[in-house]
């Protein structure tokens, strides 16, 4: 079993911690000299640092994000209200008078493009300023309340950039943290393995699996499948021991060649969505822990039951039947032809023969 390098960084914490309290309490004794606890727990400190620094980055953006959608919003509100005042005196047909009051993409519609938009409301803040006949203060429909809105708008777009590239920055930061850090932790490996057996237990201290370990799960059993009331299929089974995920394969019976991923998940509880009604399913699980995935569990069928027939379908179909079950029963007529050809002239006689 190897030790891979933790991808996500709760998970890369937590190795790192775990292999800092081991330098701190065996790198000595084990004559571990390539790096020293101090040196790794200052890597450590700095991608913790970075890491929330990120976090923090990517708050303020999402921030950054909703406000500048707000102002945008209460923009676009205030220049629908003001197109719908100018349209009461030059009516809902496009004219050169739409194009003096900035209205210059042959519409008399709000534009969808933000940039459009914003410079619609400079072209309004200069049509009002010498029209101030059009203004409609009750509405908010003002020189100087459009001029304050877009101004508004334009500040939180800044804002929302600026927080993009800071982001960014705090992105590229932690990358470097990241590798900073994942070169001390190979570096501890590639030492332990020099020093230690592949079953030594000392590998635990690091928070490191023994590389002679193995951790294979074993297959799971009691796997369950049954219809929730979404429609969803809902997959169990017993807990299986080292296992670290889960996961459901499943198979479209007469529609796929193979099984195929339908879900995963930390827990011996899966969900299955998209299976359509009447379709039948062939699914197994697996236990997984890193690279290792256990033997596939014995498969289970399911088979989606169909909808209900609705009340009103049941009437509408109840007098049809009703007539088919009263139609007389006629007794078989059997058609006598003459010996022809093949082909009719028109004059063969016909002979209709009744059955008794």
């Amino acid at each position: 079993m190897g030790n891979p390098i933790a991808k996500s960084s709760a998970a890369f914490i937590a190795l790192g911690t775990n292999m800092d309290k081991g330098l701190l309490d065996l790198g000595e004794l084990l004559g571990i000299k390539q790096i020293t606890e101090t040196e790794f727990k200052t890597d450590l400190d700095g991608y913790i640092t970075a890491d929330g620094a990120y976090i923090n980055a990517r708050s303020a953006t999402q921030d950054a994000s909703n406000a500048f959608q707000e102002k945008l919003d209460e923009l676009s509100t205030l220049l629908q209200k003001t197109r719908n005042v100018l349209a009461a005196s030059f009516g809902s047909t496009y004219s050169t008078v739409w194009a003096q009051a900035g209205f210059i993409n042959a519409s008399t519609q709000v534009p969808k493009r933000i940039d459009d938009k914003l410079g619609l409301a400079v072209s309004l803040v200069s049509f009002l300023g010498t029209h101030p006949t059009y203004e409609q203060p009750t509405l908010g429909v003002t020189k100087a309340g459009i001029e304050a809105s877009r101004t508004a708008t334009v500040t939180a777009q800044q804002a929302y950039g600026t927080a993009q590239i800071t982001q960014k920055d705090k992105s590229r930061a932690r990358d470097t943290a990241y590798e900073t850090l994942a070169t001390d932790m190979r570096t501890v490996i590639k030492n332990l393995s020099e020093i230690l057996e592949a079953n030594d237990p000392r590998w635990l201290a690091f928070g490191l699996n023994m590389p002679g370990a193995d951790v294979t799960p074993s297959q799971p059993i009691n796997v369950t499948a049954t219809v929730d009331a979404s429609g969803n299929i809902v997959v169990t089974c017993d807990p299986v021991a080292l296992a670290t995920r889960y996961r459901a394969r499943m198979l479209r019976v007469g529609v796929d060649p193979d099984y195929r991923l339908a879900a995963s998940g930390p827990a011996a509880m899966l969900v299955i969505g998209g299976v359509l009604p009447g379709q039948t399913v062939q699914i197994v699980m697996q236990a997984v822990n890193g690279s290792t995935q256990s033997v596939t569990s014995q498969p289970v069928l399911v088979t989606m039951p169909l909808p209900p027939v609705k009340a009103e379908e049941r009437r509408q179909s109840a007098p049809a039947t009703a007539k088919a079950a009263e139609a007389p029963v006629l007794p078989d007529v059997t058609l006598s032809l003459p010996a022809t050809n093949g082909s009719r002239n028109g004059h063969a006689d016909l002979t209709s023969v009744r059955s008794e």
